[in-house]
């Protein structure tokens, strides 16, 4: 499909709250019923961006949903940035398809702003372009990464939504930001407050924000949310987290595949995996092929539990 940029000057479809504040700054916050405050949300979750990987957006009840900030979890090397740059092409590139789940109306192009400080600009846009993005894709960096307050951050957020029509928001990565001013009892306390902050943005101008983390040396053989590194806030204030993970092969040398996990869903609890094959610089997914390795994953761990049991047995 081709590209739907939208920037300056351009009309967009609007699904999130308008920059303007039409309520009052009074103290009174009147009380209504469960369904009337629901029929009053400014941030249309009813709207759904595939993932387009069929299990994930099956669980995600179609996808990623605004107001969202979702987690990418994983060792260094492992694609934590890739993937977040395939799914922003995706997302950046075309109109998402109609999700008869959730709504009638095919959700529109999310153009996005990334922070980049640990990839060059150059090498990022390069790595873009393999991905299939183009110059009408409408992805957008500040010029510099002057800081990483939070303030700033916003600051630039703000202006992109005003200047571009900003809804996709990537921060790579969470150990490069400053907390919000203020007082913490100690750095993972800093941390649990700096994501709680893009979690209020997030659903202050209906953004999905993709931040990737690292993870804990840990000799789990599955990645868990207790993984995650510096601070078990991260995963407590995300609304999605993956992990991924580079597969490998008997010899110990890394195969051209990764497994996707959901691991944490607050919109149904379900969580499930996926593999992708990495080729020439970019995933690629195969629904049959992806199921298929799950089913020799399952039928691997099966015959280990039960010779595990056999041995205990004896």
């Amino acid at each position: 499909m081709e590209a739907n940029p939208i920037g300056r000057g351009q009309k967009e479809t609007s699904f999130g709250p308008n920059m303007e504040e039409n309520e009052s700054d009074d103290d009174y916050i009147e009380i209504l019923h469960a369904s009337e405050v629901a029929r009053l949300q400014e941030i249309n979750t009813d709207i759904a961006f595939p993932t387009g990987m069929t299990s994930f957006d099956e669980a995600l009840l179609g996808g990623f949903t605004p107001g969202e900030v979702i987690t990418v979890m994983g060792k260094p090397g492992h694609g934590k940035t890739s993937i977040m740059q395939s799914w922003t092409v995706s997302l950046n590139s075309a109109k998402g398809e109609e999700n008869e789940t959730l709504t009638s109306t095919p959700p529109p192009a999310l153009p996005s702003i990334w922070f980049s400080y640990e990839v060059l600009p150059k090498p990022l846009w390069e790595k873009f372009v393999v991905m299939g993005a183009s110059v009408d894709t409408p992805i957008y960096l500040p010029k510099r990464n002057k800081s990483g307050d939070s303030e700033w951050i916003t600051e630039i957020i703000e202006r992109g939504i005003k200047e571009y029509g900003i809804k996709l928001i990537a921060i790579d990565h969470i150990g490069f930001l400053k907390p919000p001013k203020g007082t913490y009892a100690n750095a993972s306390d800093a941390i649990t407050h700096t994501v709680r902050n893009l979690k209020r943005l997030a659903v202050k101008h209906g953004l999905i924000i993709f931040l990737p983390v690292h993870v804990k040396k840990t000799t789990n053989t599955v990645m868990e949310l207790e993984d995650i590194k510096d601070s078990a806030g991260i995963a407590q204030e995300s609304d999605t987290v993956f992990s991924i993970e580079r597969l490998k092969e008997k010899s110990g040398d890394f195969k051209d595949e990764s497994r996707i996990s959901l691991i944490k869903n607050r919109k149904t609890g379900s969580c499930c995996s996926e593999h992708v094959s990495f080729r020439f610089g970019r995933f690629y997914y195969d629904q049959e092929e992806s199921e298929k390795r799950n089913e020799d994953e399952a039928h691997i761990k099966k015959t280990d539990i039960e010779s595990e049991e056999e041995w205990s047995q004896k």
